[in-house]
């Protein structure tokens, strides 16, 4: 217990204490000095929660913890020349130089303490433990160093000052974290609060411990420095705060630096971030020291920096060449740019932490530093991985039919010419076959265009179903499909599989509630015996299919040489209905109808006929089918029903019976949205009883659309003109339509009345 009765008061005081009073002009100056301390210890420390090297962190920290402590001690050593005692003080240096290491030892803990990056309460709390002990013991370590004189400390006084000094320290603390944030003018108002604390926790405990203090003199008397005090506090305070002044200016001329290089690297962290394209840099030692936001989105976490070019490469799913093999070390983009290549437009895929792939544009080269040392490589790239989708989508487009799928007429040629070669070299055979679907024009505008493109591409499916790989299928456009099949030899295989095909095609198809029926005709050329060339090919193909349509339809034809023949006048014959109607060549001829009971004449039919300069008659059987194709019979059927009703009006005016005259309509015609308009109009100009014109549809055309049939029946007979159905029963006519069907006469085709005479049973038909 000797030193608790040595160092605390255990008794009253004293007779012989010493009592002294204080200078109030050094008092203030103690504690500007403390204050100022505070300050600049406290800007020098925020250094220390940025990001630097050690040497620069190390050299902060003794800097900040020297100043802090040097203030403190200062501030104490001014204290104590304020106070005034009745003898002469005289103070040991051990013990004064001793107070000044222990502050600055115990700043810089305290200060390491409370410079981490983000300080919670408990760092608050024991950074402010830490400070508050530091200003205890340089306290009574320097009160320790008078001479002359014994003191004793009253307990209840030297617990305040400890509570004191530990409270204004950890809040000083506080609100110096809080001055790093904001603006120059916030931070350095709320440093100057966290000082004036520190200063009054440092003043407070020392005049606190100076008031716990007794005071008495001992035996012996040392010799006192002849140094005015009020001298010496100027001269100490001088000194220290002249380091501080300098201290501070080296920490703002820091903050200021500090903030230029913010600015700028906010500035290209800013570029950076807002590129679309990746931003990977190295060192000259290939250590990776920048990447933007977009490759953190391809790597995540698996790139970080000072991360090596050999462990890029081995660890991360990088760069792969079309994913055969890994890129090398000295295939790498970076690495060739940090050699010096000049890296341009390289196409890479790679694939990010998920897997997925992506192809990359890069552009990469080596940084130089102004006296041309190398600092280290960059490279740029952009992910192209749509742009290269599109393109594909675009190539594919202009290969492919967009509706199907399938290669289009380009794309053909492309591979029957390429099949054409290998023929050539392997000495095989190649079949082309021609494709064009039956009546599909009469279902595309009775059903709709949705469902006509809807029955190509079930069509479409059904010829692919029938196909080898090595084959190939094809769009020409509209219902034309052509097929390429490599190798069959034998002309056998081939019929074989034409018949496969029109069996397969004409399975109905179930489209959107509808039933639709549809078949083909297809006409094929061989190679080499009908062409050595895929125009050749192509073009005898699709002669042959214009012979299988004229056959019936539904079947497929062979070409021979010659067709060449009766293609060669088709084409004539197609080209002069162009300006056959103009020219006047067509003329129409009255075929009588009796009845055969009474052998009267009942009316007649307009037989249209065409006056070909070259050709001489032809009869409606080689044009007319012509005709429809090209669009041409809608001009040429007007003129019919114009020339027949003009004929008819002109017969009735000369005096003859007045009868009625039929013509044939086409499905073509029948299609056109002003048909019952041109037919009034015709009527109208010519004058013309609407119960003088028979208009002769065909049962194909009744039985493809029974509902719209009758529709347009029922407009006829609201127009006045008799209707009849020709050529009944081809097309398997339902007696229960028959009925529904509002038409005056019914035309029985040729096939049963032929051999009336040769065959009896046809009689009771």
């Amino acid at each position: 217990m000797n030193w608790y009765q040595n160092f605390f008061l255990t008794g009253p005081i004293p007779t012989n204490a010493m009592y002294g009073v204080y200078d109030p002009y050094l008092v203030f100056l103690s504690f500007v000095i403390a204050s100022m301390a505070a300050y600049v210890a406290f800007d020098m420390s925020a250094h220390l929660r940025k990001p630097m090297t050690f040497f620069f962190r190390v050299a902060w920290l003794m800097g900040g913890a020297f100043v802090m402590g040097a203030g403190i001690w200062s501030m104490h050593f001014v204290g104590m020349l304020a106070f005034i005692m009745p003898m002469q003080m005289s103070y040991s240096l051990f013990w004064t130089g001793l107070s000044m290491i222990v502050a600055i030892i115990a700043a810089a803990i305290a200060f390491m303490l409370f410079t981490i990056k983000k300080p919670q309460i408990k760092h608050y709390v024991l950074s402010g433990i830490v400070l508050g002990v530091a200003i205890l013991t340089m306290h009574y370590t320097g009160m320790a160093g008078m001479n002359d004189v014994k003191i004793h400390y009253e307990i209840g006084l030297f617990g305040l000052s400890i509570i004191i000094a530990i409270i204004a320290a950890t809040a000083a603390l506080w609100f110096a974290v809080q001055s790093d944030a904001g603006s120059f003018g916030r931070r350095a108002r709320l440093k100057l609060v966290s000082a004036l604390i520190a200063g009054l926790a440092i003043v407070g405990m020392h005049y606190t411990g100076m008031y716990a203090a007794v005071f008495t003199p001992t035996a012996t008397v040392s010799a006192a420095f002849p140094l005015n005090p009020t001298m010496m506090a100027i001269l100490i305070s001088t000194i220290v705060m002249s380091i501080m002044i300098i201290a501070l200016i080296l920490s703002t001329f820091k903050y200021f630096i500090d903030m230029t290089l913010k600015n700028k690297n906010d500035f290209l962290e800013a570029i950076l971030n807002n590129m679309k394209g990746g931003v990977i840099a190295c060192d000259a030692q290939g250590s990776l020291t920048l990447f933007n936001p977009t490759v953190s989105k391809i790597y995540g976490d698996m790139i970080k920096n000072r991360m090596s070019l050999s462990e890029w490469i081995s660890d991360l799913p990088l760069f792969k060449a079309n994913f055969l093999k890994k890129l090398k070390l000295n295939e790498n983009p970076l690495y060739r740019a940090l050699k010096g290549e000049d890296v341009r437009n390289v196409e890479v895929i790679a694939k990010d932490q998920k897997g997925k792939k992506h192809t990359l544009l890069i552009d990469g080269q080596q940084l130089r530093g102004a006296e041309n040392e190398n600092l280290g490589a960059v490279i740029v790239f952009n992910d192209i991985s749509q742009r290269k989708k599109d393109e594909e989508a675009l190539r594919h487009q202009a290969t492919h039919d967009i509706l199907t799928g399938l290669p289009n007429r380009s794309l053909l040629l492309d591979r029957l010419n390429q099949a054409i070669v290998a023929a050539k070299r392997d000495d095989s055979k190649i079949t082309v076959i021609f494709i064009d679907l039956d009546f599909f024009k009469i279902i595309n505008d009775a059903l709709g265009h949705s469902i006509g493109d809807e029955l190509l591409k079930k069509v479409a499916l059904r010829f692919k179903r029938l196909l080898r790989a090595s084959d190939t299928l094809a769009r020409l456009g509209g219902d034309e499909f052509v097929i390429i099949l490599t190798g069959p030899e034998d002309i056998n295989r081939v019929t074989h599989f034409l018949e496969r095909t029109l069996e397969a095609i004409s399975r109905p198809y179930k489209i959107h509630k509808h039933e639709v029926n549809v078949t083909c005709s297809m006409g094929f050329s061989i190679f080499p015996d009908n062409g050595t060339d895929a125009e050749t090919l192509l073009k005898n193909a699709d002669n042959a299919m214009y012979q299988a349509k004229e056959k019936g339809k539904n079947t497929f034809q062979f070409y021979t040489g010659e067709m060449q023949t009766k293609v060669k006048k088709r084409m004539d014959i197609e080209n002069g209905l162009r300006h056959a109607l103009s020219s006047n060549e067509f003329v129409l001829e009255y075929q009588p109808k009796l009845d055969i009971k009474t052998n009267l004449l009942v009316g007649f039919e307009a037989l249209v006929r065409w006056k070909h300069p070259k050709h001489g008659l032809i009869l409606p059987g080689e044009f007319i089918s012509i005709a429809e194709d090209t669009g041409l019979i809608i001009p040429l059927g007007k003129w019919v029903i114009r020339t027949a009703c003009m004929q008819n009006k002109a017969w009735q005016e000369e005096g003859l019976p007045k009868l009625c005259v039929s013509v044939n309509l086409s499905s073509r015609q029948c299609r056109e949205k002003d048909l019952f308009k041109t037919i009034k109009n015709i009527l109208n100009e010519t004058g013309l009883e609407p119960q003088y014109l028979e208009l002769e549809l065909t049962e194909s055309l009744a039985m493809s659309d029974p509902i719209e049939f009758i529709k347009m029946l029922t407009q006829f007979r609201k127009l006045g003109v008799k209707t009849s159905i020709d050529d009944f029963g081809t097309g398997y006519s339902s007696l229960n339509y028959l009925r529904q069907f509002p038409v005056n006469s019914l035309k029985i085709d040729q096939s049963f009345i032929s051999e009336l005479e040769k065959k009896k049973t046809i009689y009771p038909l």
